[in-house]
């Protein structure tokens, strides 16, 4: 037999590959899981050390395991092993980059679980395909407007204008240190001729 008739005799995997290739690919993705979980075992370790020396033993904890405990790295170690019990599950998906974990367990629950829900993540995925998942939804929302009005434009009716603009306003809640500030109250007053309807 061929090679080519051997090739086209070989039972393929339920993924559709080669045998020899889907080992490979097994081999990887469990190679990528052991390395996951050491990096969060470290990352736990080091919260441990956090919740149980002191400073003087903490100094030296650090010292021994050459990291600056005041460094980006030790301070994303940290808090992402006090977050481990988020990531846990998610093991065979997770990349092993520090800045990308802890860019994981900032983010709000609902946030990550869009990430799950959506199979955003796996061992390969980047922190900017990860933030690239918030800026669509971010885009899609509506930019707030200004709007701006000219109290002096108003021919006719000017304090009653004022009122009833700031009676709008704080019934959509939409008074703010501007809008209610000296600029429409003063307004109001001196359109009313000195008096106050406020």
């Amino acid at each position: 037999m061929t090679t080519e008739e051997m090739v086209q005799h070989t039972v393929l995997s339920p993924t559709g590959l080669q045998p020899h290739v889907q080992r490979l690919v097994d081999r990887f993705h469990a190679a990528a899981k052991r390395t996951i979980t050491e990096l969060l075992e470290c990352a736990v370790v080091i919260a441990e050390a956090h919740n149980y020396l002191g400073k003087l033993h903490l100094e030296e904890f650090f010292q021994h395991i050459r990291l600056n405990p005041e460094g980006s790295t030790a301070k994303k170690m940290r808090k992402v092993g006090e977050n481990y019990s988020r990531l846990s599950p998610y093991l065979d998906r997770l990349p092993n980059n520090w800045t990308t974990l802890y860019y994981l367990v900032t983010l709000t629950g609902i946030e990550f679980q869009k990430l799950v829900d959506n199979e955003v993540l796996h061992p390969s995925v980047t922190l900017e395909e990860i933030k690239n998942q918030f800026r669509t939804s971010q885009k899609s929302k509506q930019k707030s407007q200004r709007v701006v009005i000219d109290l002096l434009k108003v021919q006719e009716g000017k304090a009653e204008f004022a009122q009833k603009l700031k009676s709008l306003l704080s019934e959509y809640n939409v008074l703010s240190a501007e809008t209610q500030g000296p600029t429409l109250d003063q307004f109001i007053k001196e359109a009313s001729g000195g008096q106050s309807h406020a």
